[in-house]
């Protein structure tokens, strides 16, 4: 079986995993794409003063950036096992890596 590829974020405009992007902490909005972030008006001079006030970032997500879930490429949910956070793929009572019974 071929492994998956995890996405650790999920754009808040086009509902897609992601593993970069922009960040606006304050209203946990995430957006995966220029496209994406820039939205309703949103400019890119907007953008900059957003992040120089520290109100909004770029930034890339990786294992280790764990929440309590991940994501497919197309945004679905992925349960993470609650001991070492690997991705669960299956049905398994029990995590594919640690054997933990989740």
């Amino acid at each position: 079986m071929a492994e998956q590829e995890v996405y650790y974020r999920k754009c808040s405009t086009c509902g897609k995993g992601m593993n970069e992007g922009y960040v606006a902490p304050m209203d946990s909005q995430y957006a995966c794409s220029d496209p994406c972030w820039f939205v309703n008006g949103y400019t890119p001079e907007q953008y900059a003063i957003d992040y120089e006030e520290g109100d909004a970032y770029h930034t890339a997500w990786g294992e280790g950036d764990e929440l309590d879930f991940a994501y497919t490429k197309e945004g679905e949910t992925i349960d993470l096992c609650f001991k070492c956070f690997a991705p669960q793929f299956t049905d398994s009572p029990f995590c594919d890596q640690c054997l933990t019974h989740l």
